[in-house]
């Protein structure tokens, strides 16, 4: 790291570099690499003796279906295979939620609150607004040893092979056909969106929800298609559950997102919600969905209410998301890779649905036209393609969002009314982007022009049009991949730590940036030492947002404390010498501070939460535990079921 400072800088090549010292850390790297490599071929050679015995019989269908699936996956990846990081839009912020992490686990945090690195050292409470669960995997992966670079390329990876699994089991479920899932899934990894969100954005905690989308979609199918009276039925709800859950802890304004899809899903098929069974299994899946990720929404929700950082002040933002959206012109326009040299704040890369969804879109128009009929028959085709159309309606600069905005802040005024009317306003302010709806839209896209191609009668016809949309589609993505990797910003990146202030001080839009009143906190990020009044310190030492130090106070009067740590509720104050315990307090610049009393004493201030948060944490690990036996009571009923067939 030392030698490609002194490279990339012409400053650090012409000026003399005084190397205080360094320090080498022994990581578990090599010893970890070995142990999954010997993990992965084990069990290669585990399923190649299983298939050599005859105990695995795949068909020939199956394996180049697996083939197939395998090369989306590589092939949606090729960005990733260098030994830079493309930087998208979002690429410091969520490198640093990895680091973040990282330092928080080393803190002694679980699950991380307040990420250590960020600001400076003072803290960032990302984790209490922002769900983080899958972020702990490159996390983990950096406390092995590997690289914050590899750590990051592979979790995307591991993103990209999860969505082309779930869309390919997703659409071959409602289609009943191999092929068509094929489709669907290439349809989806390869849509003009989903490359931007990944590599251009760099977006991750929404292309991780995104993947979960595909549970939701089929599980949302079987609880609305399968027969209530079959014995399978009555636990439909683990699949949508895992689907909301996994957008939950992915990415808060997805997760508002589907919220919309879902309750306009129920309200569109509201003869077949409002069945008895049928609605109690939709209940099974809200109330579990909750129950599984009551750990962080009960902190997330009293976050919400109690803390003053500016995400809850967002109503006082005057924020006119309309013009953020897409113009009508640019929806199914081609991308080009010079996209990439433009200046414009987020315009660098093309987001839309592009030209081979815009092909796909004619062929659904052609065939409710040419096969009206049949068309109107086949309710699921109308369904998503009535979704698809409403959800990009919602992308577009046309779309009435700061008027519905203004009307809902100002809808009787002063009355309670007006209060949730308000709760409404800041929730829909807060996705800021329409062209978000894109992901949602995408998904209803892909599944409505796979059933658009299966409508089509002459055979001829079906494959010629699906080779052309794959064809222009795939296209699209080179020439989209060739754009960014030949003119976007690249660093080489093993690690970030606090002084690396370009990376460790990229905190977005300040969203969870504490404020005093109604203005962001003064404090100085520069300032690393501890102000005191009526007290002197001596042993002071700091490691991540831990804090040990000897405290003497012999003014006769309480003394004061206050640490270059950013206050957020659920800092601990422990005295060391007379055991007791005390919640920190804020500063009147908004960091931690707390009271001395008269004497010598050791302190150890710590960030542990608040205490009934813990209600939320032990709900979560039940119902975890719960969901575990009872999937294994499933599975043991399902083996005996089989036995006596």
């Amino acid at each position: 790291e030392i030698c490609a400072c002194l490279v990339g800088s012409e400053m650090c090549i012409r000026d003399r570099v005084k190397i205080d010292n360094i320090v080498f850390r022994h990581t578990d790297y090599i010893y970890y690499l070995g142990l999954i490599t010997v993990i992965l071929l084990f069990t290669i050679t585990c399923f190649a003796g299983l298939i050599g015995s005859g105990r695995i019989c795949p068909t020939k269908e199956e394996t180049a279906t697996a083939l197939i699936l395998a090369g989306m996956i590589i092939i949606s990846c090729v960005p990733l295979y260098n030994n830079v990081i493309y930087l998208g839009h979002d690429s410091r912020f969520h490198l640093d939620r990895i680091e973040g992490i990282k330092e928080g686990l080393l803190s002694g945090q679980f699950p991380v609150s307040i990420y250590p690195l960020i600001n400076s050292g003072y803290g960032y409470a990302t984790p209490l607004f922002y769900g983080d669960a899958f972020l702990y995997i490159p996390a983990v992966m950096r406390l092995m040893g590997f690289t914050l670079q590899f750590s990051f390329k592979a979790f995307i990876f591991m993103i990209n092979a999860f969505s082309v699994i779930a869309f390919y089991f997703c659409v071959k479920k409602i289609t009943c056909n191999r092929k068509y899932g094929l489709l669907g899934a290439f349809l989806f990894i390869f849509s003009t969106y989903h490359f931007s969100d990944t590599y251009g954005r760099a977006s991750i905690g929404e292309i991780t929800a995104w993947g979960f989308f595909s549970l939701i979609v089929v599980g949302l199918w079987n609880i609305y298609t399968m027969d209530v009276d079959d014995k399978r039925y009555s636990h439909q709800w683990i699949v949508p559950m895992i689907g909301y859950t996994g957008v939950i802890e992915s990415h808060i304004i997805s997760t508002e997102l589907v919220a919309m899809a879902t309750v306009l899903t129920c309200l569109v098929l509201f003869k077949r919600t409002f069945k008895l069974k049928r609605f109690l299994n939709l209940l099974k899946t809200a109330s579990a969905s909750i129950a599984v990720n009551m750990y962080f929404i009960l902190p997330f929700l009293d976050s919400m209410k109690n803390e003053n950082v500016v995400i809850t002040k967002w109503k006082d933002i005057d924020c006119a998301m309309q013009a953020n959206g897409i113009h009508l012109a640019d929806l199914f326009r081609v991308d080009i890779p010079q996209m990439f040299l433009e200046v414009r704040f987020f315009r660098e890369v093309y987001t839309g649905l592009g030209i081979a969804f815009g092909l796909g879109l004619l062929v659904i128009i052609y065939v409710f036209i040419r096969y009206r009929q049949k068309a109107v028959k086949n309710k699921p085709f109308i369904f998503f393609s009535s979704m698809a159309v409403f959800f990009t309606a919602l992308c577009l600069t046309i779309f009435p969002w700061d008027g519905i905005i203004s009307f809902l802040q100002n809808f009787m005024a002063g009355t309670r009314i007006n209060q949730l009317t308000l709760y409404a306003a800041n929730a829909l302010a807060n996705i800021q982007w329409p062209y978000r709806f894109l992901t949602i839209a995408t998904v209803f896209f892909a599944i409505a022009i796979v059933f658009a191609i299966s409508m089509l009668e002459n055979r001829k016809v079906k494959y010629t049009v699906t080779s052309v949309i794959a064809f222009m589609l795939l296209g699209q993505y080179i020439w989209s991949s060739i754009g960014l990797m030949t003119t976007k910003d690249v660093v080489h990146l093993n690690s970030i730590t606090r002084n690396d202030t370009e990376y460790a001080n990229d905190i977005g839009m300040m969203e969870y940036y504490p404020m005093v009143g109604d203005t962001l906190t003064s404090i100085n990020l520069n300032e690393q030492n501890c102000k005191t009044i009526f007290v002197d310190v001596s042993d002071y030492k700091k490691e991540y947002t831990n804090i040990y130090l000897h405290a003497s106070n012999s003014s006769g009067a309480e003394g004061l404390i206050e640490l270059p740590l950013f206050y957020y509720r659920g800092y601990v104050v422990e005295n060391l010498t007379t055991h007791q315990l005390a919640q920190a307090e804020a500063g009147a610049i908004k960091n931690v501070s707390f009271k001395v009393p008269v004497g010598e004493y050791d302190y150890k201030i710590y960030y542990n939460g608040i205490n009934y948060w813990y209600i939320g944490y032990y709900a979560s690990l039940a119902s975890v535990i719960l969901l575990v036996f009872y999937t294994i009571y499933i599975f043991y009923n399902r083996n005996i079921d089989k036995k006596e067939k």
